[in-house]
């Protein structure tokens, strides 16, 4: 075999490994039952799925026949697993979209290890493993990503509107997506209007300003797909205002050293891939896409620090190494070789550049690993729960439930129509006899009224409002059933609680 065609054998095979490595570590999709964000984001798939209205554009970060109806025929196919499943397609593409970039702009050995980086990285797994939305929605920013990096170095000029649709599909799938993609799409701007003018001339020193047209040219096709936002939010215009509302307004409550706070877990998650894309910086070649890269890194940590929030952002960090894994692959393989490739052969180089890449990935994985389990228990499991209330539901029951959709996905959308439950309410919202709302008053009146066939208490969750409604429940309801609620933050239990006939 010649040795180029052995080389390029070698090439296939490393991409392959890395690919491999990103699969095998998103094969876990039965860890657990579903988390209560899982069902919601299901079974409103479902809810479309069967001509139901899910009501998701009014308090859901996303379009959801983007975000949700994916997610239902996934689980329509194959369960919570093959909704998890379509979330690790989705994690194991995004390790390949990053790989090319990173082997577009720093060679080779940078793309083995970007992509290492994104395999191994503990919320990128999670995400890959989790039915919600986000892993789609990073898949697409990736994609555009990609898109638009091609189109810059190899002059493919129609690749800038597929990169922009892509980010608008990234933006549409989560709303989120916005605060990476419009720092980098206005500093692209930018740099390109500055590229498209030239000021003064040389022979008579007059100011003059010529444009370049072709320049322009490619704002015009980047620019053309984003019209479909403004399209998008006056259609849903009425929407937004609630969602505006309900997700944004009421949310920003200022806690005392909350950026504090969110600048420290930042850098928790990210400070390897932080401190090697430092090493790209300097790097001359397609200083304008590093440029790019380090916005996206970026911007997500700045509309954290704005939102002041920080529960949400070991996932958003994801779209963050979007742009840094790229960023300290190619720093890290390029300075290695500006070093090293002068003083020793190109195999000693090679070597030196892949054994610090493996300790880079090594330390990114042992860091996801540590923070897996966590991740997947700040919720409790409820499987013994659903056990019992397959079991135990009679056809018609009304239950109350701290986070009810989880029983709304096992018993509804997957239960047995003999004993499907007439109404499943949450515990932040009730809707009969007394009113609607989400106040205390309405739920202590329609326990007093006996309203609810079974009433379920997760203690962890349920704040004050237990403690409130016990004392009421006395001579109405017994104790039917405990179960372990086991998270991160602490054991305690479920109760279910049973209407006294």
């Amino acid at each position: 075999m010649k040795r180029g065609a052995l080389t390029t054998w070698a090439d296939r095979g490393l991409i392959l490994a890395v690919l491999i490595l990103a699969a095998l570590l998103r094969s876990n999709l039965s860890y657990r039952t579903a988390f209560s964000d899982e069902a919601y984001n299901i079974f409103g798939g479902w809810q479309l799925l069967h001509g139901q209205n899910p009501y998701a554009m009014l308090y859901h970060m996303g379009w959801q026949h983007l975000s949700l109806l994916p997610l239902g025929l996934a689980d329509g196919l194959g369960g919570l697993e093959a909704a998890r499943g379509l979330n690790a397609v989705w994690g194991v593409l995004t390790v390949l979209v990053v790989l090319l970039v990173a082997r577009r702009l720093y060679g080779k050995a940078a793309g083995y290890l970007a992509g290492g980086i994104f395999a191994v990285y503990g919320p990128a797994i999670f995400i890959g493993t989790f039915a919600t939305y986000d892993s789609l929605s990073v898949f697409l920013l990736a994609l555009a990503v990609l898109c638009w990096v091609v189109a810059v170095t190899a002059n493919k000029t129609m690749l800038y509107p597929a990169g922009s649709l892509a980010a608008v599909l990234s933006i549409l799938t989560k709303y989120a997506a916005a605060a990476v993609v419009g720092p980098t799409l206005a500093i692209s701007f930018v740099a390109a209007a500055l590229a498209a003018s030239v000021v003064g001339s040389e022979n008579t020193g007059e100011f003059v300003i010529r444009l370049d047209k072709s320049i322009l040219f490619r704002l015009v096709l980047v620019a053309v797909p984003f019209l479909l936002l403004p399209a998008f939010g006056l259609y849903y215009q009425e929407e937004f205002r609630t969602l505006w509302q309900q997700q944004v307004i009421t949310k920003q409550v200022a806690t005392p050293g909350i950026r504090s706070e969110i600048l420290t877990l930042y850098a928790s998650y990210l400070w390897l891939p932080l401190l090697l894309s430092l090493l790209a910086l300097d790097r001359r070649r397609y200083r304008l896409l590093t440029l790019g890269l380090l916005v996206i890194g970026l911007s997500m940590l700045a509309y954290q620090l704005m939102n002041q929030d920080k529960t949400t952002l070991f996932k958003h960090t994801c779209y963050s190494l979007v742009g840094l894994a790229p960023l300290a692959a190619g720093g890290l393989t390029t300075t290695v070789e500006s070093l090293l490739s002068q003083r020793w052969a190109a195999i000693k180089t090679a070597t030196v550049t892949a054994a610090l890449s493996l300790v880079t990935v090594g330390l990114i994985a042992y860091a996801g690993q540590g923070m897996l389990p966590n991740l997947r228990s700040y919720w409790a499991d409820t499987s013994e729960l659903m056990v019992y209330l397959r079991e135990n539901v009679e056809a018609g029951d009304v239950l109350l439930m701290e986070e009810g959709i989880i029983a709304r996905y096992y018993l509804i959308a997957h239960g047995s129509p003999d004993r499907q439950p007439a109404h499943i309410w949450d515990t932040w919202w009730y809707e009969g006899e007394e009113g609607q709302g989400g106040n205390s008053d309405l739920f202590q009146q329609a326990v007093a009224n006996s309203r609810f066939d079974t009433i379920i208490f997760d203690y962890m969750m349920t704040g004050d409002l237990d403690s409130q409604l016990l004392p009421i429940m006395e001579g109405k309801y017994e104790l039917a059933a405990t179960f372990p609620a086991h998270t991160w933050f602490g054991d305690d239990k479920i109760d279910v609680f049973e209407r006294l006939e």
